[in-house]
This record gives structure tokens, sequence and C-alpha cells, in this order.
């Protein structure tokens, strides 16, 4: 059984749920760490949806380097991921709920789940930049 799917969710979770309680810690309820929260995840989640962009243009099933999305579609995707992010994450004080949850972890599951964070959050940043890098060398 595949199990990649809710993995991935717990991910997006976790994040938004570290996301809320640093802003909130840092900055307090006045600089709305819960839209900064959603924010935060759909930036990533936006990463990764270029990144696979650039997997489809390195496998050449896509041309993502000339144009394939026009910027009113990259907006609309990164509109559509905020939506979805709002209903699943936020509405109706969902995040509540987030915080709840993961206030009960251990200081073992905690560290794990950061170094878990973290790992996705750094291969997000550096696996398409290496795609790019290797696409750029056999493209010229």
């Amino acid at each position: 059984m595949d199990y990649t799917f809710p993995i991935m969710i717990n991910i997006f979770k976790y994040m938004y749920y570290r996301l809320f309680t640093w802003n909130l810690k840092k900055w307090g309820r006045y600089d709305d760490p819960q839209g900064n929260a959603l924010i935060g995840v759909s930036f990533v989640m936006f990463l990764n949806l270029n990144a696979l962009g650039v997997f489809l243009d390195f496998m050449g099933w896509f041309k993502y380097f000339e144009g394939g999305l026009s910027k009113i579609e990259v907006s609309i995707i990164l509109l559509i991921i905020l939506g979805f992010n709002y209903f699943w994450l936020m509405h109706k004080g969902k995040f509540l709920q987030l915080v709840k949850h993961y206030k009960k972890e251990s200081k073992a599951e905690r560290r794990k789940n950061t170094f878990i964070l973290w790992g996705y959050f750094v291969i997000s940043l550096v696996l398409p930049l290496l795609m790019i890098s290797i696409h750029k060398q056999l493209v010229g």
C-alpha cells in the first residue's frame, strides 16, 4: 500500500502548524499568523509545482522554459492553491485543530518532525535548481 499522499498531507499540515506557531510567538496575533502560515505553505506547494514543470520539461513532455504558461495562468494556479489551502487549513478555525493536535507531540516527535520538515523544504528548493542546472548543461 502506498502511503506517499497521506505523508505529504501531514507534512503540509505540520508545516502550517510550525509556521503559525512561530509567527504567533514572534509577532503575535496582530500579524495574522494563520494567514502568513497559509501563504508559506502555499508558496512551498507552488515551488513543488514549478519543480514538476521543470521535470516535465527535462523529460521533453512540456515546454516549461519556453513559456508553457502565461503569467495569468501562473497567477490563477497560485490563487487556486491559496483558495484550496484556505478551505483545507483555515476555514472555520481548522488551524486551531492542528494546533491542538500537534501541541501534544513529545520532544522526540518534534525533533523527528522538524528534521523531516526541513529536509522536505530543502529538497523543495534544491531539486528544481539542480534540474535547471542540468537542463542548462544539456541544452546549452
